[in-house]
Formats: structure tokens, C-alpha cells, sequence
């Protein structure tokens, strides 16, 4: 692809948005919250995706209503797991 955005298919898209809904010390990580970067890197390192930006992960994320505003990139996968504890069996 030249100049174009890369296309996550859905599974991926899906795990990234599961990575994002672990707490980070579930990862290994000593941080209190993802960040995009944070993510990105995790990301690779988990072997969801090759590559993928930051600022790719905040607009997969954003799209699912999972991160502020861009001028805090800080994610919010509680609202993520308080929908489920509502929607619990």
C-alpha cells in the first residue's frame, strides 16, 4: 500500500481493542493506563499486528468510543468493562 491508510481486518481490530480492555499489569507493564504508543508497541510485541502506529490504535479506539479526546490520548476501556458487568449473565 503507498499512501493510503493501512486496513486492520476485523479480528484484528477486535484483539487490539481486547489488549486495550486489560489493566497493563496484566501485561507485564508497570503503568496505570495505555497509551497509544503503549498499545502499539504491545500490540507488536504480542504478535496481534506487524506494525501499527499510534495514532492508528487512537483511531481503531476511538472508533469504539474507547479513548478521550485527541488532546488526551488516554484510554478508557472501564466504560468498556462496566457495559459488561451491566450486561453480565
Amino acid at each position: 500500500m503507498s499512501g493510503g491508510r493501512r486496513r486492520f481486518p476485523p479480528l484484528q481490530r477486535a484483539q487490539l481493542v481486547e489488549l486495550a480492555c486489560l489493566e497493563p499489569i496484566a501485561e507485564g507493564l508497570h503503568i496505570t493506563h495505555w497509551t497509544g504508543q503503549d498499545l502499539a508497541r504491545q500490540a507488536v510485541a504480542d504478535g496481534i499486528v506487524d506494525a501499527i502506529s499510534p495514532r492508528t490504535v487512537q483511531r481503531i479506539l476511538r472508533g469504539c468510543d474507547l479513548c478521550g479526546a485527541p488532546a488526551t490520548p488516554v484510554f478508557r476501556p472501564w466504560s468498556v468493562r462496566s457495559a459488561l458487568e451491566l450486561c453480565g449473565p
